[in-house]
């Protein structure tokens, strides 16, 4: 539970935002892709989930790389 608790201490979104505060444009964005095995696992369950207004490409992302530059003047 507490590696789950640390690696889920910040979203995607917020990296994102944090990014933007510090006035960097994000120029390039990469992010993990799901496994077959994270799909089956998801398909299994979704009749126990409630997913109404979540991004499912999110789920299971373990890492995202965003490159970003001071904006151009």
């Amino acid at each position: 539970m507490q590696r789950y608790n640390e690696l889920n201490g910040v979203t995607h979104q917020q990296v994102r935002d944090m990014m933007h505060g510090a006035g960097l444009e994000i120029i390039q964005e990469h992010r993990s892709k799901p496994t077959d095995a994270d799909l089956g696992l998801l398909e299994a369950n979704r009749e126990f989930l409630k997913l109404d207004g979540i991004d499912e490409s999110l789920l299971f992302e373990d890492w995202v790389l965003l490159v970003g530059q001071k904006p151009a003047n």
